[in-house]
């Protein structure tokens, strides 16, 4: 039986459908070498399904995905009922973020092979991309079910918990996956930083830092675990020693607009809001998709009581994130401070409507 390799591949690589801008070209002169080869036997034989595959293969491995989906398209023409063509089609459909592209072919693998592992693993990475966490665990529990130690999909039930901010079940995932597979320490080190963030948020910071320090123990070098031993100890209301991890953090990658943020958040915590604003402007010029730095800055504005600086800033933040209950209920203590009672009432109003929804 013909093996599923786009998928294989992702699955061994950074533990699945890593979004990796660094693509190595020391193989293209080859790759261009084998796609000729196949051009040409497609060119004698228009339905050789077989030269079709490796040219879409060959040309995955080179970024080309719009070509590659070409390809899969003209393999399922020809044999409709394929389904790990199908399903090849939707992993080339993913790196080109048609997520919904994915699941429908997806679906359509799994309406002829309702036991095809990697369908499954493929949706859910899909549903993960569009927010759909809950659906996507469901996907990533059938692949367990199918191949019992699928790691990737442990770690995949990790991620997904993490982000529906189940910290609990989150941290129990990271520990299973670790327990399954320290070898590989790319993933090792992941599950070590996921475990951190989870107790980091379960307030269990001690425990946190931990787990943190044991990444510094593989990567010296690593700024992210330097950065998160500083949001620990903010946790702990130990800014000081929070501003030295982040001075640390920065010292290390100059351009890290998650240092920037933690360290404004702590400044303003420290009431030294000018700092924390320049900060915060810093990684929103890094980042100006966070709307977290938009809403700390709004609420360093609003101490410094610039008022209308602050609305700016938690506007931009509601704008990025439509549900972003902080910067709502915040913008209403600003409208409060200058008694617009009714711009203030509906802020408020849609404050709670996003927190009853989430109970």
């Amino acid at each position: 039986m013909r093996q599923l390799i786009s998928v294989l591949v992702i699955l061994v690589s950074s533990t699945c459908f890593s979004q990796n801008n660094d693509i190595d070209t020391s193989n293209y002169r080859y790759y261009r070498f084998r796609i000729k080869t196949q051009t040409a036997l497609i060119a004698s034989d228009p339905k050789n399904s077989s030269a079709y595959i490796t040219r879409a293969y060959l040309k995955e491995q080179m970024h080309d995905f719009n070509g590659a989906i070409q390809d899969w398209t003209t393999v399922i023409e020809l044999s409709p009922t394929d389904y790990m063509a199908i399903a090849s089609r939707a992993v080339s459909k993913f790196y080109n973020s048609d997520f919904d592209g994915v699941i429908e072919d997806c679906n359509k693998a799994l309406a002829i092979n309702p036991e095809f592992h990697d369908a499954y693993f493929s949706r859910a990475k899909a549903k993960s991309e569009k927010g759909n966490y809950l659906e996507a665990i469901k996907d990533y529990q059938k692949s367990i079910e199918l191949v019992p130690n699928d790691i990737a999909s442990y770690y995949g039930i990790a991620q997904s918990y993490n982000e529906l901010r189940n910290y609990e079940q989150s941290l129990k995932s990271f520990e299973k996956v670790i327990a399954m597979d320290t070898t590989d320490l790319d993933l090792y080190v992941k599950c070590l930083m996921g475990k951190g963030y989870a107790k980091n948020d379960l307030k269990d910071y001690y425990g946190a830092i931990q787990d943190f320090e044991h990444v510094l123990r593989l990567n010296p070098y690593s700024a992210k675990a330097v950065n998160n031993i500083g949001s620990s100890y903010y946790g702990l209301k130990n800014y000081k020693e929070a501003l030295k991890y982040m001075n640390r953090a920065l010292e290390m990658n100059p351009q890290y607009a998650k240092a920037y943020n933690k360290r404004g958040d702590t400044k303003i915590a420290l009431k030294d809001y000018k700092g924390g604003i320049d900060d915060l402007t810093k990684s929103i010029s890094l980042d100006p998709t966070d709307p977290q730095s938009f809403l700390l800055r709004g609420q360093g504005k609003y101490a410094l009581e610039d008022y209308s600086g602050a609305i700016e800033d938690l506007t931009k933040a509601i704008e990025i994130y439509p549900e972003f209950y902080d910067a709502i209920y915040q913008r209403a203590i600003v409208y409060e401070a200058i008694k617009n009672f009714e711009k203030a009432g509906i802020d408020y109003k849609r404050a709670e409507l996003i927190k009853s929804s989430v109970r």
